[in-house]
């Protein structure tokens, strides 16, 4: 909304998704939601609303979606950008890429207040950045669960999409150490980095700073 709105205003065609159970989509979650289910929910956007050209985001976990659906379309996609989120490899997972002490938090999360299938919606997301009292009001009612499926799901990749240029934003004033074992632009050459002197919900936080940035990235 705080980021869409404004891009629209500007001319730009914008197609934010909920991922199938997350959101206002949490009536469909159950428990084969995974990383493929996300994947699929991308690709029939492409595909149904006929896109090419497209700057493909992902937020978070939502770099795993952006590496696998590059790869099967890449016909459609332009550039991908990575908005503080993991980039996998062939064969990894989400748990794969970020350190030991959050994969096994995450873990211990879903197996006491998930039923060992669904990661909590979070609270205490000052953690995130989002600290004033009006965003926090906003943001919180309106956190889900998250299937942790998703999250230990391999991302099968083939290596299309590797000829698609690749940014990353790096939110560098996180309240707590990032939960990646490796950053990104370390394990392969060629990311465009931009940073961010935000928590990771720059969105919600900084959305003219992430515009911005977009914008720059949307102009080649």
């Amino acid at each position: 909304m705080r980021v869409a709105e404004p891009l629209r205003r500007r001319g730009h065609r914008v197609f934010p998704l909920t991922l199938t159970g997350l959101g206002e989509r949490a009536h469909l979650l159950t428990h084969e939601v995974g990383l493929e289910t996300h994947v699929q929910d991308v690709l029939s956007t492409l595909f149904f609303e006929d896109l090419h050209e497209v700057i493909l985001v992902g937020h978070s976990y939502g770099g795993m979606v952006v590496e696998v659906v590059a790869d099967r379309a890449p016909t459609r996609i332009r550039h991908r950008l990575h908005f503080d989120s993991l980039v996998p490899h062939d064969g990894e997972s989400a748990v794969d890429l970020i350190t030991e002490e959050r994969r096994a938090e995450i873990f211990e999360l879903a197996m006491r207040f998930g039923d060992g299938w669904l990661l909590p919606a979070r609270r205490g997301i000052e953690r995130l950045g989002i600290t004033d009292p009006a965003d926090v009001a906003w943001v919180e009612p309106r956190l889900t669960p998250h299937p942790l499926k998703s999250m230990t799901d391999k991302a099968r990749i083939s290596g299309a999409a590797a000829a698609i240029p690749k940014s990353y934003i790096r939110c560098t004033a996180k309240l707590r150490p990032s939960p990646s074992a490796m950053p990104p632009w370390s394990r392969t050459p060629g990311w465009r980095i931009f940073e961010l002197p935000t928590g990771h919900d720059a969105m919600v936080t900084d959305p003219e700073a992430v515009i911005a940035i977009f914008e720059e990235v949307a102009a080649g």
